[in-house]
Parts: structure tokens; sequence; C-alpha cells
């Protein structure tokens, strides 16, 4: 009889520790699905972080290829202006030399003029 109370007893207490053992279980158990939806969900993080780093970089390499591409255009810009500005001097010393050519022609016209207007004067007294 003592053996049936201490087998009961036994079986209670090995029935309470299955149902502790069962109870961890089933935690262990949610716990290791709700690491795995986590997983999963850092996993589409880390997939979406990768694609705009990936973006990221492509916009750099656009924007730094732009960037050259504007900085060509302006010293392309800046070489056409120097350009211009050399020639606009050389159009100036040329009106300023074709002025001076042309002050000194009326010069000599008018000095021409003058002489022809005193020998008509002469001519005309004279006769």
């Amino acid at each position: 009889m003592l053996e049936l109370e201490s087998s009961q007893k036994d079986n209670r207490h090995f029935s309470t520790e299955l149902f502790k053992m069962k109870s961890q279980y089933d935690e262990s158990n949610e716990s290791i699905e709700a690491l795995r939806r986590e997983n999963k969900n850092l996993a589409e993080e880390i997939k979406d972080l990768m694609a705009q780093l990936s973006d990221g970089g492509r916009s750099i390499y656009e924007s730094e290829k732009d960037r050259k591409r504007l900085e060509c255009e302006k010293d392309e810009l800046q070489s056409a202006l120097e350009e211009a500005e050399t020639a606009i001097e050389q159009e100036e010393i040329n009106v300023n030399r074709i002025s001076l050519e042309l002050s000194a022609v009326r010069v000599e016209i008018e000095r021409r003029l003058k002489e022809k207007e005193d020998e008509f004067e002469n001519t005309r007294f004279n006769h």
C-alpha cells in the first residue's frame, strides 16, 4: 500500500513536472515563432535598406556624373567668354584705330578743301 501511495505521489510529481515542461516547451515554441517573425521582418528591412543604399549609390553616381558634365560645360563657356572678350577688345582697338585714321582723313580733306578755296579766291581776285 505504501508502495502504491509512493507511486501515486511520484506520478503526481511527474505529472506536475510534465505539465511544467510542456508549458515551457509551448512557451519556447511561441518564442521561436516570434523570433522567426522578427527575423523575417528584420530580413525584409535589411533588404529594403540595401535597396535604398543601392539607389543612393546610383543617385550619388548620377549626381557626380552631372556635376562633372556641368563642370565641363562651365569650363567651355568660360573659355568661349574669354575668347569673346578678347575679340571685343581687338575690335575696340580696330574701331579706335579706324576712328583716328578717319579723323586724320577729315583733317587732310579740310586742309585740302581750304587750300582749294584759297586758290579759288586767289584766282578770282587775280582775274
